[in-house]
């Protein structure tokens, strides 16, 4: 049976901040006013120092740090790694990784975090030379992700399953294909997967389930985007829901594409003929289907058929996608 990757969806908290571990405690540099807190073991506050060289970022759902590559060798070397993080989602590095991406002097390291949306949350991780800013190459030296999963309700058995995808750009669709996907280890106390990162990018943890396989058609309401097959076709019209019957319109074209059906137009009956194998399925326009199910129409030059009825008689299966408005047709 094929397999889908199911991303599970979490809610995000956000505490702008910056953590530098060492072997003792945490020292936590707060992202207002840039002053560090040193807990030790036990989380009590030993005092207070300030690092006028960080520079904090936050806006929104984005937390972001600026630092020089020298003051980040110092941090690292005496405190033993260094980590940028919003609470949620954390990236960490070592004396040792730093010195391994070969940085000039004068570089100045970006790190910022932010969801993207309430399934993947965005790393970029930047080099900035004077004016020119450009991608760390992480590629030799990967750094570690931390992403807390104590907010899912997780069973032993999903817990078991699961993985981390990575994107290098936002995913357009549900079933896009990741351009990785990787066995993450927990954290000591189990309430973190952490795992390796080789670029900036959309990171998402995820369960694998036996479930179907991706869907045949993709649209989404309003929108001239279609995916079919997984590939991405633009529609001179775009589907919307009939006022009348509450029923999703598609336009028959991308139906008719993604099945395989022969379309013939009755010019003398103003109706569509749809062969499907030994299947023949007559739609004359204007005319309300059998159960409410709506009414086939011609808006803009284009047949548009009531998606469910059609789908049913063509042996497939539809489901709704609330969040982004969109549906869903497995053949």
């Amino acid at each position: 049976m094929k397999k889908m990757f199911l991303v599970l969806v979490f809610a995000l908290f956000l505490v702008a901040a910056v953590e530098l571990v060492y072997a003792n405690g945490v020292v936590v540099i707060d992202a207002e006013t840039a002053a560090v807190r040193i807990l030790d073991e036990v989380g009590r506050s030993d005092g207070n120092m300030i690092l006028p060289d960080v520079v904090f970022v936050v806006g929104g759902n984005y937390v972001g740090v600026e630092m020089p590559v020298t003051a980040l060798r110092v941090l690292s070397a005496n405190l033993g790694r260094v980590t940028v993080t919003d609470g949620r989602f954390s990236a960490f590095f070592t004396h040792e990784e730093i010195d391994s991406w070969e940085l000039a002097g004068n570089a100045v390291i970006n790190l910022s975090l932010y969801p993207v949306s309430g399934e993947f949350y965005r790393m970029d991780m930047n080099v900035r030379n004077g004016m020119l800013v450009t991608p760390l190459n992480l590629d030799a030296s990967p750094i570690y992700i931390s992403m807390d999963i104590t907010g899912m309700d997780l069973t032993d058995e999903l817990r078991d399953g699961l993985m981390v995808m990575h994107f290098y750009e936002e995913p357009v669709y549900a079933n896009q294909q990741p351009n990785g996907l990787f066995i993450g280890e927990f954290s000591d106390d189990g309430n973190s997967l952490v795992f390796m990162a080789f670029a900036s990018g959309v990171y998402g943890i995820v369960v694998i389930e036996e479930e179907r396989p991706a869907p045949a058609v993709r649209l989404h309401i309003d929108s001239p985007e279609a995916f079919v097959g997984g590939r991405l076709t633009i529609s001179d019209v775009s589907p919307f829901i009939d006022p009348v019957y509450g029923r999703t319109m598609v336009p028959l074209r991308v139906i008719a594409e993604a099945f395989g059906v022969q379309v013939e137009w009755l010019d003398d009956i103003r109706s569509v003929l749809i062969v499907y194998g030994g299947l023949h399925i007559l739609l004359p326009i204007d005319v309300p289907l059998p159960g409410d199910m709506g009414i086939p129409v011609i808006v803009d030059g284009r047949t548009f058929v009531p998606l469910r009825y059609i789908s049913e008689l063509l042996g497939a299966e539809v489901t709704w996608d609330e969040t982004n408005r969109a549906v869903n047709i497995y053949r």
